[in-house]
């Protein structure tokens, strides 16, 4: 618990987005130009120490007997891969959090926290937990995955078992 504490602790100046489109043979930069037009055109001042792609790259298609090479027909990937993002202060991470509604309807991109894979998957059951009808309301708020329940009680999960008693 400790180390997973610790490792959301680094992540703290961190948003991951998704939605990003990605382009075949597209510059390292390339991410970072583009949040941080979308961030301009938002009106958010954010400074980007950090930015680039997660996961590994899409391969490109093997050719068939017969055609043309794989890499002369270069059809765009067929999903992007999404984008980290540090920023160099956690006041800057927290502004760019309060514009994700507004970047989401212009841009169509996603963001959220940069979460660890365990409190990534207490906050996918916790999802599924709203979605079923089991709890009101689920959310993160600095690494933290919150619920609330029918009663408008707010509780901080911690693990899975704090979210059985739904």
């Amino acid at each position: 618990m400790k180390a997973d504490d610790n490792e959301q602790y680094s992540r703290r100046c961190t948003i991951r987005i998704t939605g990003l489109k990605e382009n075949n043979g597209e510059a390292t930069d390339y991410a970072e130009k583009e949040v941080q037009r979308i961030l301009t055109a938002v009106g958010s001042s954010a400074a980007i120490q950090r930015c680039h792609r997660v996961g590994p790259k899409q391969k490109p298609p093997t050719g068939t007997k017969g055609s043309a090479p794989a890499a002369a027909k270069a059809p765009a990937p067929p999903y992007s891969r999404a984008v980290i993002c540090q920023f160099t202060g956690q006041r800057d991470k927290l502004n760019v959090m309060a514009l994700k509604k507004e970047i989401h309807d212009k841009f169509k991109v996603r963001i959220n926290e940069d979460l660890t894979k365990y409190r990534a998957s207490l906050a996918f059951q916790a999802r599924n937990l709203k979605r079923n009808g089991k709890i009101k309301s689920t959310w993160t708020s600095d690494g933290k995955i919150l619920v609330q329940d029918a009663s408008l009680k707010i509780h901080l999960v911690r693990t899975h078992k704090d979210l059985e008693k739904w």
